[in-house]
C-alpha cells in the first residue's frame, strides 16, 4: 500500500510540474507577443541582402514595412527597379494579398502556398505575416538558462501553417525573441532566423539586423534596419487591397 501511495504521489508531482511548466511557457510567450507588438503602429525602411549558398552577395532589396497592432502589416519594395512596387498585405483571419505591378492586379495567397518565397528572398509569405504566437501555438519550456528561455512551439488545432514546430530563443531581460528554428512538415530543421543586433527606439525593443537562413538550400537573407518611426498614427486605409493598387 505504501509503495502504491508513493507511486501515486510521484506521478501526481510529475503531472503538477508539467502543468506548471506549460503555464509558465504560455506566460513567457504571451509576454514575448506583448513586446514585439508593443507599438500601436510602425513604419520602417530596411535593406535586404540576399546571399548565395557560397556566401556571395547576389542582390539587394530596399523595402518599407507598415504595421498596425498585431494583425495588419504591409510590405512594399522600393528598389531595385525590377522589384519596385511589389507588395504584400497581411490582414486578420489568414487573409494575405500579393500585388505584382507588372500585372497590375492583386491576388489572394492560398494557405497551401504560404510557404512560397517572397520575391526571391528566404522569407515566405507565412514568415512575413503579422501574428501573435500565443494565439496559434502551444508552448513548452525547453530550456531555462541564466539569460534566455527556449520555447518549443507546436501548432494548435486550426492553425494554418507549413511548420510542424518552432524553437524560439527569448532574452530574459526583455522577452524579445532572438532566434527561431523552423521545422518542416517532416519534422526536419528547414530554416533559422537570428537577430544579429538588438536595438531600442523610444523605449521599444527592435531588431536592427536579422538574418533568415535556409538550412536546406544554404541561401540566406540579411535585413538591416535603416529608418524607423513608431506610433505616428498610421490610418487603417493604408492596409487595404485598394491601397495596394495605388
Amino acid at each position: 500500500m505504501n509503495k502504491m501511495f508513493s507511486l501515486l504521489i510521484f506521478i501526481s508531482s510529475i503531472s503538477i510540474f508539467a502543468n506548471l511548466s506549460a503555464q509558465n511557457a504560455v506566460r513567457i510567450l504571451q509576454k514575448t507577443d506583448s513586446v514585439i507588438n508593443a507599438p500601436i503602429d510602425v513604419k520602417a525602411t530596411s535593406v535586404m541582402t540576399i546571399f548565395s549558398k557560397s556566401g556571395e552577395e547576389q542582390s539587394h532589396r530596399t523595402m518599407q514595412v507598415f504595421q498596425k497592432g498585431a494583425e495588419k502589416r504591409l510590405v512594399r519594395f522600393l528598389s531595385p527597379a525590377d522589384q519596385k512596387g511589389i507588395a504584400f498585405l497581411s490582414l486578420p483571419d489568414n487573409n494575405q494579398i500579393l500585388y505584382l505591378p507588372a500585372f497590375g492586379k492583386t491576388r489572394r495567397i492560398a494557405s497551401h502556398i504560404k510557404n512560397t518565397r517572397f520575391a526571391g528572398t528566404d522569407y515566405t509569405y507565412e514568415d512575413l505575416e503579422a501574428k501573435r504566437y500565443a494565439d496559434d501555438w502551444h508552448a513548452i519550456l525547453k530550456e531555462d538558462t541564466r539569460e534566455e528561455y527556449v520555447l518549443s512551439l507546436t501548432p494548435k488545432k486550426g492553425c494554418k501553417t507549413n511548420y510542424s514546430r518552432m524553437d524560439i530563443r527569448i532574452l530574459k531581460s526583455s522577452y524579445f525573441p532572438i532566434e527561431i528554428i523552423f521545422y518542416n512538415k517532416k519534422g526536419v530543421k528547414s530554416k533559422c532566423m537570428k537577430v544579429l543586433e538588438v536595438g531600442n527606439h523610444k523605449g521599444f525593443v527592435i531588431a536592427k539586423i536579422s538574418e533568415m537562413k535556409d538550412l536546406v538550400g544554404g541561401t540566406s537573407t540579411r535585413t538591416q534596419l535603416q529608418e524607423i518611426d513608431i506610433n505616428i498614427g498610421i490610418p487603417d486605409e493604408l492596409f487595404t487591397e485598394r491601397n495596394l493598387l495605388k
